[in-house]
């Protein structure tokens, strides 16, 4: 199985620090692309894949077009134009959508920026109307196993207990490469209790009819302290952590091993 990670048309790779397809198959598989831009790239990876029955999966970086402050345009596009793009090049594409509640996603972004829920919103909307099959994270959290079976099943790939050894492939984009996130050195996957914010924040969000529209329509709760929230000692700890952490990055170092 080739995986490409966070892949968009929005990728130029011109001084966007973004990687495009072809590098990104050069980096991590050694495949040489003859094409760099999207959809030429994906053809020929496709057609390389095909040639050695492998399967060719590629995780769609859409935040750029439902964000402000992409690297091809300042304003977001909201559409989901990677994978329009896709089902009219390839007819037999299968997708599904991985979504989060989104009062936790803004949470990890560090409660911003202020119009995350209005464009959190709209990508949920533009999902809804694909009709795409949705998985949510965190029944990937809670039942691995099961959440893969479904994902598996919707894209007709061989289900493979691998994905455990996830910390293992350094390759990853995403949360388990940020020094700040919670999930990084995980070595197994689960569900992470709701972090603790202070109460304006908890007023702004539970004011945004655009953040209870989005999770209304994905089945989630619509209050912050609807789901379990992490213990006031693990916040402090967290805390003093990161204030630790800027001052005297080697007794930080001691405190996350020992602590």
């Amino acid at each position: 199985m080739v995986i490409m990670s966070e892949v968009s048309p929005l990728k130029t790779g011109k001084g966007t620090g973004l990687a495009t397809v072809r590098q990104q198959a050069d980096e991590w598989y050694g495949i040489k692309l003859k094409h760099d831009g999207f959809l030429e790239s994906i053809d020929e990876l496709h057609g390389i894949c095909e040639s050695v029955s492998r399967h060719l999966v590629l995780r769609l970086w859409v935040v750029g077009e439902f964000a402000r402050g992409g690297p091809a345009s300042s304003e977001p596009t909201y559409r989901l134009s990677a994978y329009h793009s896709l089902r009219e090049a390839f007819p037999d594409l299968r997708a599904v959508a991985l979504v989060r509640d989104a009062i936790d996603i803004w949470i990890s972004r560090g409660c911003r920026p202020p119009g995350f829920f209005s464009n959190y919103r709209r990508y949920v909307e533009a999902l809804l109307s694909e009709r795409m099959p949705i998985e949510k994270y965190e029944s990937l959290c809670q039942d691995p196993d099961a959440s893969m079976l479904r994902i598996c099943e919707v894209l007709q790939l061989p289900f493979s207990s691998q994905y455990r050894q996830f910390h293992d492939f350094n390759q990853a984009r995403g949360d388990l490469t940020v020094e700040s996130s919670r999930a990084r050195g995980a070595a197994r996957v689960r569900k992470l209790k709701r972090r603790r914010i202070d109460a304006q924040s908890v007023r702004f969000m539970q004011g945004s009819e655009d953040m209870i529209a989005a999770n209304r329509a994905l089945g989630y709760p619509t209050g912050y302290d609807e789901v379990e929230l992490e213990s006031r000692v693990v916040t402090l700890a967290r805390w003093l952590q990161g204030g630790i952490g800027a001052r005297f990055p080697a007794l930080a170092g001691v405190f996350r091993n020992g602590g």
